[in-house]
């Protein structure tokens, strides 16, 4: 029983850590429009959605 008690222990959660301003920046994509993280946009810009929107921008602009 005492085994249990110390391994449970160690698997306590801890508190989480204060992160620092930069990653809780946010930026608004110029591509979609959408709120994201400023440390995520790029890899964001790479995401189905904002795929989809700069595609059907470009095949709209192709049409005028």
């Amino acid at each position: 029983m005492d085994d249990l008690k110390t391994d449970f222990a160690k698997l306590a959660v801890t508190q989480k850590r204060v992160r620092s301003k930069y990653f809780q920046q946010k930026v608004i994509c110029p591509i979609c429009y959408s709120e994201s993280f400023k440390h995520h946009l790029k890899r964001h810009q790479l995401s189905k959605k904002c795929m989809f929107v700069r595609f059907a921008r470009a095949y709209h602009n192709l049409n005028m």
